[in-house]
């Protein structure tokens, strides 16, 4: 059920700055900020959605907890666990560039595949 949406007529009036009509006018013209909205509401129209961004929102809280630990003296938390906090976040941020390079080694080695050719010469006689 779709209900009709009612706008207040001066945005200062619900503690809006009243600036806010001209930067949205200004956000609505803005390339960057239209493709984030395009991609959030494709984000939010995947099945999965709600987890992925309880999941997000999680992932971000954690980093707090993460950076502490990173950064705290090695006699309160060990080197092995800083390395592997350290990694975790630059997977989960996908700075991990082995992980784009296998799959571009991958995807080169298929096409390789599809696309080789064998020659076979047979020099002199089986006689």
């Amino acid at each position: 059920m779709n209900v009709p949406v009612q706008y207040a007529a001066d945005p200062t009036t619900l503690f809006w700055p009243s600036s806010l009509p001209l930067e949205y006018a200004r956000l609505r013209a803005d390339p960057a900020f239209r493709r984030a909205v395009e991609e959030a509401i494709e984000t939010l129209q995947e099945e999965g959605a709600s987890f992925q961004l309880k999941a997000r929102a999680q992932a971000e809280a954690l980093l707090t907890t993460s950076w502490g630990l990173i950064h705290r003296p090695l006699d309160e938390v060990s080197a092995s666990v800083k390395a592997t906090l350290i990694q975790m976040t630059i997977r989960c941020a996908g700075l991990d560039q082995s992980v784009e390079q296998k799959a571009r080694a991958q995807t080169v080695a298929q096409a390789a595949a599809l696309t080789a050719l064998t020659i076979n010469l047979h020099l002199g006689s089986d006689d």
